[in-house]
């Protein structure tokens, strides 16, 4: 597409170091055969003009802000203008891809082994036309300063670096928005003890209705031989 957003299914979105922890694991997926919906990935370079114009310069220490000041900074970053360049290459993706999409976080991180970073950052769902997509997108990218993610960084922190603002850690994840009949979420190993099983959680509908507490998802326990051996 262009040398700051890359089909999901490219190489380059194979690099978590590049595209993030969740763009990453699902081109992983696709490549493996899996059916995951089409879409692509807008790098975190696409918007180093507008975070220089937005983040004080040589800030790192984010997690040290004061609440207040970080809202203050999550705010400016969604009320400052995006240049030309930045609308247009949004814009042009857009276009090329059309249809309902979902907005998605892809945090270097994100989904990974040691932290999920699971509801710390935007969505948006069901977009449908351009001007409604740069918002989404802008909502997503801004998400990173949020008081909950910053906190959420500075209790997960193991070193230093783990609690640090990098303004090229976070790309936008699009994909093709689907209606699904069920909708869930499956580990590869129990998050609570970490045993070699898979957890599956699932509910009918749309994530949406698990995510605000409108149902309650089913509990699925399959064995290391694949074998369903609990549901709760």
């Amino acid at each position: 597409m262009s040398r700051h957003i890359i089909p999901l299914g490219s190489r380059r979105a194979l690099r978590p170091e590049l595209s993030g922890g969740k763009a990453a694991t699902l081109a992983r997926l696709a490549k493996l055969g899996y059916a995951v919906p089409p879409g692509f990935v807008i790098l975190a370079s696409l918007f180093e003009d507008l975070t220089q114009r937005c983040v004080p310069e040589g800030l790192r220490n984010v997690v040290d802000l004061e609440p207040d000041a970080l809202e203050a900074l999550h705010q400016k970053l969604l009320e400052c203008p995006v240049s030309g360049t930045e609308l247009q290459q949004m814009r042009r993706a857009y276009q090329r891809f059309g249809g309902r999409v979902a907005v998605r976080s892809s945090y270097v991180g994100e989904d990974g082994s040691k932290d999920s970073y699971a509801g710390q950052l935007e969505s948006v769902l069901g977009i449908n036309c351009e001007n409604d997509f740069v918002d989404a997108v802008r909502k997503v990218y801004a998400s990173q300063f949020r008081c909950e993610f910053a906190y959420y960084r500075r209790a997960r922190g193991r070193d230093p670096s783990a609690a640090t603002f990098d303004s090229g850690s976070m790309s936008v994840l699009v994909q093709r928005m689907i209606d699904p009949t069920v909708s869930g979420v499956a580990f590869s190993s129990d998050p609570v003890t970490g045993r070699r099983r898979v957890i599956i959680e699932a509910a009918t509908g749309g994530a949406g209705r698990v995510e605000h507490g409108v149902v309650t998802p089913q509990r699925y326990v399959v064995g290391a031989r694949h074998q369903l051996i609990g549901v709760q």
